[in-house]
């Protein structure tokens, strides 16, 4: 599939990963571009992952597990694993960690997409640090 990825696509997502594993991925498809001729450039890598933002880690932490429990979701599940947790330095260091491993544009998930509340943090307070 990496092939197919290398020769056809302008983005690939490789979300619900580690940083380490993103790193990884990113160079599997550049050497699927090499072997198929690609320019590696005009591929976006993109990331997926659940967000839970909160004024500390603590209470981002507390309001994660609730959360995968409402859902009888499994800790292992790479849903959960990986979702970008915390208070808002914490994801700013998790996204500043993707962007070293090479990720280009970020789909975030909220998990309380119901409530303002994570989008006003989010946005008054993680996305500054990227402009």
């Amino acid at each position: 599939m990496i092939r197919v990825i290398a020769r056809h696509a302008n983005a690939w997502d490789c979300g619900f990963s580690s940083p380490e594993d993103v790193k990884k991925e990113i160079a599997r498809l550049e050497t699927a571009c090499r072997e198929v001729g690609q320019d590696r450039n005009k591929i976006e890598n993109t990331f997926q992952s659940r967000i839970i933002i909160a004024e500390t880690d603590e209470k981002a932490l507390e309001r994660t597990e609730r959360w995968r429990e409402e859902r009888k979701g499994n800790p292992d599940d790479p849903d959960w694993k990986f979702a970008i947790k915390g208070s808002p330095e914490t994801c700013v260091n998790v996204l500043k960690a993707y962007i070293e491993a090479g990720v280009t544009h970020f789909t975030l998930l909220f998990a309380d997409a119901t409530s303002p509340k994570p989008f006003r943090l989010f946005a008054n307070e993680v996305i500054p640090e990227f402009r």
